[in-house]
C-alpha cells in the first residue's frame, strides 16, 4: 500500500513540476505529459530490477547444490588433486 502511494505521489509531483516548467515555455500540457511518462518509465525500470533480483535469488539453491557437489568431489581427491586439475574449469551455463 505504501509503495502504491509513493508511486502516485511521485507521478503527481513530476507532472506538476513539468507542468509549471511548461507554462514558462508555452506548452504546459506537453511538458506535464512528458513528466508523467518519465516517471512511469522510472518505476518500470525499478520493477525490472526487482524481477531480475528475484530471478537471481531463485538460482541460489542450484548454486549451493553445485558447491556441495564440488566440495564432496574435492574431499575424495588425494593431496595434490583438485576439481579444476582433474575436470577443468566448471561451467555454470546451465544456470542462466
Amino acid at each position: 500500500m505504501l509503495s502504491v502511494a509513493t508511486a502516485c505521489l511521485s507521478a503527481t509531483l513530476a507532472t506538476k513540476f513539468m507542468f509549471s516548467i511548461g507554462q514558462y515555455m508555452g506548452s504546459p500540457i506537453l511538458m506535464a505529459a512528458l513528466g508523467l511518462l518519465l516517471d512511469l518509465a522510472k518505476r518500470q525500470q525499478a520493477a525490472k530490477q526487482i524481477i531480475k533480483s528475484q530471478h537471481t535469488l531463485s538460482q541460489i539453491p542450484t548454486l549451493l547444490t553445485n558447491i556441495d557437489e564440488l566440495s564432496n568431489q574435492q574431499a575424495t581427491f588425494s593431496g595434490g588433486e583438485s576439481v579444476v586439475s582433474k575436470y577443468g574449469a566448471v561451467s555454470c551455463s546451465n544456470l542462466s
